[in-house]
């Protein structure tokens, strides 16, 4: 096991799911002072008054010729009852949220101010959770879609100084709750400080399957705190998908899925496991939804990698993998076509029209030793996700293999799919008693 060649494609994970500055509420006098102190990029502040007794403030310094800048976030709301079609709902403001509201799409923009210091500025109260964003430039929000996208230069990705990273527009802050202003019991998702953390690894290996870049694919790593990579006993691996329009380091961003990891493990949930963060971009020629070529690439080429530089188990009771949306699809791919390469599995808004099984298919499924974890937004209306979702649970339980299914109000959108990893690590994942 090499592990050498990895020195300059790895850092300490630092928190680019931060909340960057937190201060408490005060007088109105220490308030003002704050504001003309604030640094730029998102600042998390306690106000104890509504609706969710905490707001951000972003600051945000554009080239000098820009005449407005917008914020696009993930954080307009509605009450699950009121979506009943895709893109329905309510759609308010975050400043209207209410208890029991969930995220609800689409994502749009909010104009910010310019202050006479020339910094634009935007604040926002927001309710617990992990709350992606990214700001544009003169974009009028019918264009919101087209208009190009810039991550926060004062909050960058983890990856954003690692060569041939797999880039992100997006940049994420942090809110807790506010225990006087009930909202999400998200403390799972919470960042945790640089050095409660491991270490993230961004590398590329040889595959025939990539078209671009030809013959070489990225891929994403995070080792958990204290990895020793001359431990007796190998670590579990857990493989994680991104969705459509995705790649590798969406888990470790919009997913924080270090942070959800390392809580378990600090809390003694979970062991210290290795995840692996794959990117289905590029592979094959073959159909997007069904990709023989990524489960070849997966068995031919990701695992054996894996394996030979990391120090990981190589028996397939050690090993996970689960996926989001078309990951899903993926993960279904995977369960149903190459029986004993993981013992556990997550099918989260699985982007898989069918919720039935081949002959075949079902053989091989009953094979599985573990259990599959399944799981969807009760309100994802994307390709009847919400419907299909329950129902394929349904066909498994038939077949006879383990089953786990967590549904929970919301859509096709990042809070669930958190929420689907966190139960994943805490209550399926590795858990030889189920």
């Amino acid at each position: 096991m090499d592990s050498t060649r990895h020195i300059a494609r790895h850092r300490l994970f630092a928190s680019g799911i931060l909340a960057l500055s937190l201060i408490a509420a005060g007088s109105s006098s220490f308030a003002a002072e704050q504001d003309e102190q604030l640094p730029l990029g998102p600042t998390v502040t306690r106000t104890d008054t509504g609706p969710t007794g905490y707001e951000v403030t972003f600051r945000y310094e554009a080239p000098a010729n820009v005449d407005s800048v917008q914020i696009y976030g993930e954080w307009f709301f509605s009450q699950p009852d009121r979506i009943t079609t895709l893109g329905g709902g309510e759609h308010r403001i975050p400043a209207l949220w209410q208890p029991g509201d969930v995220p609800n799409a689409p994502w749009k923009l909010l104009e910010m101010n310019q202050g006479d210091d020339g910094i634009w500025e935007l604040k926002v109260p927001l309710p617990s959770g992990t709350f992606s964003y990214s700001f544009t430039h003169e974009c009028p929000p019918i264009a919101v879609d087209s208009c190009q996208r810039h991550a926060d230069p004062a909050n960058p990705g983890m990856a954003a100084e690692l060569p041939a990273y797999s880039s992100q527009s997006l940049s994420q802050v942090f809110v807790p709750e506010n225990p006087n202003y009930p909202t999400y019991d998200n403390a799972y998702q919470a960042p945790r400080p640089a050095d409660e953390m491991g270490t993230f690894v961004h590398e590329t290996y040889e595959t025939s399957y990539s078209l671009d870049p030809k013959g070489i694919h990225p891929l994403s790593v995070y080792l958990p705190r204290g990895y020793d990579p001359d431990r007796a006993e190998p670590y579990p691996v857990m493989y994680l998908s991104h969705g459509f329009g995705g790649n590798d380091t969406d888990w470790f961003t919009m997913g924080a899925a270090p942070y959800i990891l390392e809580n378990a493990i600090d809390e003694g949930a979970a062991e210290p496991t290795i995840i692996v963060a794959t990117n289905f971009n590029g592979l094959g020629v073959d159909s997007l939804v069904l990709s023989t070529s990524y489960g070849h690439d997966m068995v031919e080429n990701v695992i054996p990698f894996v394996e030979d530089h990391f120090n990981v188990s190589t028996e397939a009771k050690d090993r996970a993998f689960a996926g989001l949306s078309l990951g899903g699809a993926r993960a279904i791919e995977l369960l149903t076509k190459y029986p004993g390469t993981f013992e556990y599995y997550g099918l989260w808004s699985a982007g898989k029209l069918s919720s039935t099984f081949t002959c075949a298919e079902r053989e091989n499924i009953a094979a599985l030793r573990g259990t599959i974890h399944v799981g969807t937004g009760l309100q994802d209306h994307l390709f009847f996700i919400s419907e299909s979702s329950p129902a394929r649970a349904e066909s498994l339980r038939n077949i006879g293999v383990n089953v786990a299914e967590f549904n929970l109000p919301g859509i096709h959108s990042w809070d669930i799919w958190r929420a689907e990893l966190n139960d994943f690590v805490r209550n399926v994942a590795f858990k030889k008693d189920l």
